[in-house]
């Protein structure tokens, strides 16, 4: 498995700081903005290089999300990707080009040259109902989606899972939380054969039902046996904090 290096700047979709003191995070209308034309591109770029440079980083990592199915933003997006490996290349730095599951590959012809990294998570979580954040199947079926790119590929794991109440909340779990939920309430866990997840039912003090999905060690190395079956690829967790055993993760 490929180690991270941690002196690389992640750069997040950008926000927009609104009347109101909060942000407009992964925004398409300020995404589309920043890369609308050749020299707004050219000015984000350099503000980027910019920041890496002054800090001394080795590289970047772009992780622009949202996009979906805006197919001319997508465009633009390409373009942004070409033109930041041009500089990047010149400047000596690395590039990691960060990637949603929803990705339209079919659309979009991503150049080689940065690093692209596929987030194999997402699957279940504050969008859906109780689930693994990845199975064995959703990840196979993004390494064949990634078939189309050229060059270095890496695939994202994630750490911890989520807790589903009857009350329609949706609440974000470390391992070491969903562990320490499980010993309070006393009850059955149980593994999950098409994902490798663990999962378990309880009912909190004010008797409403919840339902926790959450990966350990054991699911993480069985996610990685799949994309190791599958290819020569890098991998990356994330996130690191929280979790139990993630010295034993292969």
């Amino acid at each position: 498995m490929e180690k991270m290096n941690c002196s690389i700047l992640r750069e997040l979709t950008k926000f927009e700081v609104l009347s109101n003191g909060k942000s407009s995070l992964k925004d398409q209308n300020l995404l589309e903005e920043l890369l609308k034309n050749e020299t707004t591109r050219n000015q984000h770029i350099d503000d980027i290089i910019s920041l890496a440079k002054a800090n001394g980083y080795e590289g970047l990592e772009i992780d622009y999300e949202r996009i979906r199915k805006n197919y001319d933003l997508w465009a633009l997006f390409i373009d942004f990707i070409i033109e930041l490996n041009a500089r990047c290349e010149n400047e000596g730095l690395k590039l990691r080009i960060v990637l949603e599951p929803t990705t339209p590959f079919d659309k979009a012809e991503f150049p080689e040259g940065p690093e692209y990294v596929m987030m194999c998570y997402n699957l279940h979580g504050t969008h859906n109902d109780p689930g693994p954040k990845a199975d064995f199947e959703f990840i196979e079926n993004l390494i064949k989606d990634m078939k189309t790119i050229q060059g270095d590929k890496n695939f994202a794991l994630a750490t911890g899972g989520f807790d589903w109440s009857s009350d329609g909340k949706v609440t974000a779990l470390t391992e070491e939380q969903a562990f320490s939920l499980l010993n309070e309430s006393g009850s059955n866990v149980q593994r999950d054969a098409g994902s490798g997840s663990l999962n378990y039912k309880y009912s909190d003090k004010s008797d409403i039902l919840h339902e926790v999905w959450f990966a350990d060690d054991i699911t993480l190395n069985g996610w990685i046996k799949t994309i190791e079956e599958n290819g020569t690829f890098g991998i990356s967790i994330w996130r690191l904090g929280g979790n139990v055993n993630i010295s034993t993760i292969v």
